[in-house]
């Protein structure tokens, strides 16, 4: 029950960050420096919720769940 708490603490986590990172996109771009810091914020709990995952005996479809459930990162076709 404990890890089940653990995970959703980091599904909570994970979205919350997602929003800031869509937040920082929308004011620095894709490749400004505050939207790569908080992408790699990102992936690290993306990466702590996957550890914990791993650790377990039955395959886990909560995170894919989770992220499907979600709006999908805008992402706008620029040309040059």
């Amino acid at each position: 029950m404990q890890r089940y708490i653990e995970k959703e603490a980091l599904l909570v986590s994970i979205s919350k960050k997602r929003q800031m990172m869509v937040e920082a996109a929308e004011i620095y771009g894709y490749t400004g420096d505050e939207t790569i810091r908080r992408s790699q914020e990102l992936d690290q709990l993306i990466y702590e919720y996957q550890k914990l995952s791993m650790n377990e005996n039955a395959p886990d479809n909560l995170l894919q769940d989770f992220l499907g459930c979600i709006d999908c990162l805008p992402v706008e076709k620029y040309t040059a």
